[in-house]
């Protein structure tokens, strides 16, 4: 039967339990399946279409019961989606048109599973999804040998002939933890507990390779009946291992955690599995983290709609291993197009297929090399702390530096770094943060032992502070600066201190790292030495122009801008850019005077203009005062403003029918690992969240640190190693200014709402595709219209 019910969809990227999920998984197949058997899912596709039958083997009895059913629905998700219009509809190179239909073959013992085997075989399918449990995957292929195409998750699926390993194989995932351990989180103490079974002991050999034996600080194996850890807790604590690696069943990682818990060791726990559910220890615990192969609280867009879809078609979260279900019969319906209504034409065609973008990652001939690494808070909520592919972190921030501390160096030098901000007045605390965010760096840089640099030199680096609050000042700082010996000078970050000032880092020959965010700084001649470290105006303005268009489905957009570059350039840029989205117009250009001090009259123009959406890029008072108006003109719409800051909305009244939309180069309350990662240390230091310049600075001395490492000091030696980067992450995101070649260094853009008092994050951009909160389905034209690659 087919079950249709509709459900309010909430918000993907909610934090969950595996306890919550198999709690849901229970009821529903009580509520879906009223307590039988499920039987084939339905389609809805046309009636010329030839039925292609995928069978799903599970359990529908005992205690994987509720996991498979759950498994099994993710599987109809996808083939009610492939046969719909979300995707393109099944027709094969001959113009054959297919519908897929999702069965489900009960086995609830060994002794059923050939009979179900069997019974699918017969009844024609194409391929078999499962047995999704080890035990009895490997007992199904020692009694047959399958005659068409087999899927599964399970960890352990062997590679056989006509079998697909819809997860990565455990020894690569024990070298993805050792790579993310020693490269991405420079531990060099490494604890190492495992399970005295065959599978965990490759397991450790392959971590331990990857790892290398000198970052290795002790290994046990642990005899699976013993649950006594407290001697190797104190042995762990007596190594001083500032982390651990473990490969145990649930009950021994509770038990170590305890263990660990009463000789007060709370470092970084990395386990083999996702971490047990309701841990008490986890409140002790602030950094433990479990391999998976999917969650659902996965930060990617695929992954948001493939819950977010799940949700509304079943009322419950999805389970780990429901992507990769999802992701194997939307695997098959693409390879079905190639091969047609054949077993050996779909195994053939599945074996050809590389690159295949799923929920879970990348397939290469039906098989995937992918991990996601959890991290598990004191509630027992997930946050994605990694994703790899490929044993390579995709999204690993690039801040964590090798200690050489205890290196023995040709000689050691004091490298200056300069910041000039301001320093004083109603900006200071942008200075601040600013300052704050650079400093934080450069400590965790000379805490593990500075810059190891050509010719085997330890550069040890300083911040000196400037201030400044105009255009004159900005250049004496910064020719002060170049006399005390600074090799880079960071800021400023107000555009009317730099502009005038532009070619003043070439004529000094000293690389200037800024995060003013006007487009006039880019591409101009003579300034090859500076280099912008937030995304401009224009790179956030398209970026917010282009979520409205495509997710919200907007057609009509105003603009209001002061009368200076900044505002009239990016007023430009957006109606040029609009005009190629669809449908999609600015209908209305306003701008006004630098001193204007009254915008009733513009409030009353945007009110009868029917703009669904209005951008508004002028000073903080200016917006403010237009904000208040158009609540008393009655306008209803988006109020999009380029320059909001915490402290600034904070003193907003947001009138009753507008949302306000912030576009900025990054916040602290970005759901990434590194950003919640950096704004904790941050908060910690200093008692208070960092600003988007915080982590621009930050970024921007680590990225220096990486080029010092490649050229050392030399400032043009610097400028020209910077200008060749691709690819570096920070907390804000990718860096390539050899990519933009214009100054431009990084494209990243965070748009937030604020409800009047707190900021919620709406969409993530990099380089203008959107790489979070956005309906994956809809290309962006952002990155179509731009060429943007």
């Amino acid at each position: 039967m087919k079950t249709s019910l509709t459900f309010h969809q909430t918000t993907p990227r909610r934090r969950i339990t595996r306890s919550f999920i198999l709690i849901m998984a229970v009821l529903l197949s009580v509520v879906t399946f009223g307590g039988h058997l499920p039987v084939a899912a339905q389609n809805s596709a046309q009636s010329d279409a030839t039925t292609v039958r995928i069978a799903f083997m599970g359990s529908s009895q005992g205690t994987r019961a509720a996991v498979d059913q759950a498994l099994y629905q993710a599987a109809v998700l996808a083939a009610e989606q492939a046969n719909s219009d979300l995707d393109n509809k099944l027709v094969d190179k001959n113009g054959s048109r297919y519908a897929l239909d999702v069965h489900f073959y009960p086995a609830n013992s060994s002794a059923d599973l050939t009979a179900a085997y069997n019974d699918a075989r017969d009844d024609g399918a194409l391929a078999l999804l499962g047995p999704d449990d080890s035990d009895m995957l490997n007992t199904l292929l020692g009694q047959v040998t399958p005659g068409f195409a087999v899927f599964s998750a399970s960890a352990d699926t062997p590679i056989k002939d006509k079998v697909f390993r819809l997860s990565a194989a455990a020894s690569d995932n024990a070298t993805s933890l050792a790579d993310y351990l020693v490269n991405h989180r420079r531990f060099g103490k490494i604890a190492v507990v495992a399970a005295d079974s065959t599978q965990a002991q490759a397991g450790v050999r392959a971590f331990t390779t990857k790892a290398g034996s000198a970052n290795i600080a002790l290994t046990v194996k642990q005899a699976a009946d013993k649950l006594d850890f407290s001697a190797i807790a104190r042995d762990i604590q007596d190594k001083n291992a500032d982390a651990l690696y473990i490969w145990l069943p649930d009950a021994q990682v509770n038990a170590l955690l305890d263990a660990l818990q009463n000789v007060g060791w709370n470092k970084t726990v990395i386990s083999q599995s996702p971490m047990p559910e309701n841990m008490a220890q986890s409140a002790t615990f602030t950094d433990l983290l479990g391999a998976s192969a999917c969650s659902a609280a996965a930060y990617d867009n695929l992954s948001q709609q493939f819950v977010a879809d799940y949700q509304a078609k079943w009322n419950a979260l999805p389970p780990d291993n429901a992507a990769a279900y999802y992701d194997a019969v939307k695997l098959i319906a693409e390879s079905l197009k190639n091969s047609g209504k054949d077993r050996t034409g779909l195994l053939n065609s599945l074996r050809n297929k590389k690159g295949y973008r799923g929920v879970q990652g990348v397939y290469n001939s039906g098989a995937i090399n992918a991990l996601r690494l959890m991290q598990t808070g004191n509630d027992n909520a997930r946050l994605e702390a990694a994703s790899y592919s490929d044993g390579k972190c995709i999204n690993c921030s690039d801040d964590a530096r090798p200690d050489v501390s205890g290196k023995t160096v040709s000689t050691s030098k004091t490298l200056t770094f300069a910041l000039i901000g301001t320093l004083n007045g109603v900006s200071k605390p942008i200075g601040d943060a600013a300052t704050h965010g650079a400093e934080l760096a450069v400590d965790a840089i000379n805490a593990r032992g500075g810059v190891l640099g050509p010719n085997n030199v330890r550069y040890l680096l300083t911040l000196n502070r400037y201030n400044a609050t105009n255009s004159s000042e900005m250049a004496s700082a910064f020719v002060a600066a170049k006399s005390a010996g600074a090799t880079v000078v960071l800021g400023p970050d107000f555009n009317g201190q730099l502009l005038p000032q532009l070619t003043l880092a070439s004529s000094q020959g000293i690389p200037q790292l800024v995060t003013a965010t006007s487009a006039q700084i880019l591409g101009k001649t003579g300034q090859n030495f500076v280099f912008q470290a937030r995304a401009n105006d224009l790179t956030l303005a398209r970026a917010a122009a282009d979520y409205l268009v495509t997710e919200r489905s907007f057609t009509k957009f105003g603009t209001f801008a002061i009368r200076a570059d900044y505002g009239l350039t990016t007023a430009k840029t957006l109606k040029d850019f609009i005009a190629t989205l669809d449908d999609a117009r600015v209908t209305l250009a306003l701008d006004h005077a630098a001193d204007a001090t009254n915008s009733s009259d513009y409030a009353v123009q945007i009110a009868a203009s029917g703009v669904q959406a209005l951008f508004v890029w002028t000073s903080q008072p200016a917006a403010k005062q237009l904000l208040d108006e158009l609540g008393k003109a009655h306008w209803q719409g988006v109020f999009v403003y380029g320059y909001l800051t915490p402290d600034y909305a904070a003193t907003l009244t947001v009138p009753s029918g507008i949302s306000l939309m912030g576009t900025v180069t990054w916040w602290n309350i970005a759901d990434d690992w590194s950003s919640r990662d950096f704004t904790a240390r941050f908060a910690q230091r200093y008692g208070s969240a960092p600003l988007p310049q915080s982590a621009a600075y930050y970024d921007a001395v680590f990225l220096l640190a990486q080029g010092i490492e490649k050229v050392g000091s030399d400032p043009k030696a610097l400028q020209s190693w910077l200008a060749k980067q691709t690819a570096f992450r920070g907390v804000q995101g990718m860096y390539a200014p050899a990519t933009y070649a214009d100054g431009e260094s990084v494209r990243s853009a965070l748009l937030i709402s604020w409800d009047g008092s707190a900021a919620r994050e709406l969409a993530r951009y990099d380089n203008g595709s959107c790489w979070s909160g956005c309906n994956p389905r809809v290309t962006s034209r952002y990155h179509k219209q731009t060429g943007i690659k």
